[in-house]
């Protein structure tokens, strides 16, 4: 086995890791401010219309936060 073979098992494992928690957040925590219904937000209960306001923008930056971790694992991964 070559040196270059022996650094393949890590990135392959790193790789499969990065792409679990990716499936994984899609499924679990995407939707994870709403699980307890649209009138609450990650568990607080929420005014009607929270969604149109200020609520779309908090949703947003939950969302772009849980892609910037996983974007900062697949750089660090290179």
């Amino acid at each position: 086995m070559s040196a270059r073979e022996s650094d393949l098992l890590p990135q392959m494992l790193g790789s499969f890791c990065i792409l679990f928690q990716l499936v994984l957040m899609r499924w679990v925590f995407w939707n994870y401010p709403l699980h307890h219904g649209r009138r609450f937000f990650l568990g607080v209960k929420v005014a009607p219309g929270f969604y149109e306001g200020p609520g779309a923008q908090w949703l947003r930056r939950y969302r772009t936060l849980l892609l910037a971790a996983h974007a900062i694992m697949g750089f660090c991964l290179r």
